[in-house]
């Protein structure tokens, strides 16, 4: 069953066109990945399913409801949670509170919010070991660890993720890619932008390639890197 369809969107900021006629789908419970260079227009088509960017052309839906007129907080509510690129959480904050005030985006009863904070933690244990410590103070790593934790602790069916390893050490990637293929089992879909081509294809079920506004390819990671000359040309390396 299709969750996530973006249909022809076109889509930027002001008058500034970013993304040209971009159209791709995610399944219930799939892993789906968005590769490209720097500028390729990911993270404003990730933004526009949130609905942050002022969509000119085309439709986005989900589970068959348009969402192109919904505010930011409405898609929110449907269960569509979106972990920006940068992190932006509240440094002046403690770590519980930046989870706290994620809770407080939807309707749980106590014990929902208990069992929520109870599962973030567990999967990032830090986080609940560093509870009461300003999050504008914690590492790098630990701060990217807060905003995917911020995210889940709404419990979201659609998960958009932008750029989780920017910047971060190789041991801190690979307790977020470990914490993305527990949650797998949960039957959470995912839809995770980055650009790290050689990471993304091996968590990922499906992938779109963007460059310059628009997707340019779509396959399985398998069928993707066997091309070698699409490899080099949008992903930055050899097969």
């Amino acid at each position: 069953m299709l969750v996530l369809e973006v249909q022809n969107l076109t889509a930027g900021y002001g008058s500034a066109r970013v993304l040209q006629e971009v159209s791709l789908s995610v399944r219930a419970g799939e892993y789906v990945g968005i590769v490209g260079p720097n500028g390729a227009g990911k993270s404003t088509l990730l933004r526009s399913v949130s609905r942050l960017t002022r969509i000119l052309g085309g439709v986005i839906r989900y589970e068959g409801r348009v969402l192109n007129k919904l505010k930011p907080w409405d898609v929110v509510g449907l269960g569509i949670c979106h972990v920006p690129e940068g992190r932006m959480i509240f440094a002046d904050m403690t770590v519980g509170d930046n989870l706290l005030v994620a809770l407080d985006s939807r309707k749980f009863s106590l014990r929902q919010r208990r069992e929520r904070l109870e599962y973030v933690t567990g999967l990032f244990p830090v986080l609940r070991e560093r509870w009461s410590t300003r999050a504008g103070s914690l590492s790098g790593g630990q701060q990217q660890m807060l905003a995917v934790a911020r995210g889940l602790v709404t419990d979201p069916r659609v998960l958009l993720l932008d750029e989780p390893s920017l910047g971060l050490a190789p041991v801190v990637i690979r307790e977020i890619i470990g914490a993305l293929r527990v949650l797998r089992g949960t039957g959470m879909t995912l839809l995770v932008a980055d650009q790290n081509a050689s990471l993304l294809l091996g968590i990922v079920d499906r992938v779109y390639v963007m460059a310059e506004g628009g997707v340019k390819l779509e396959g399985t990671p398998t069928e993707l890197r066997s091309q070698d000359a699409v490899w080099k040309a949008y992903l930055g390396g050899g097969s």
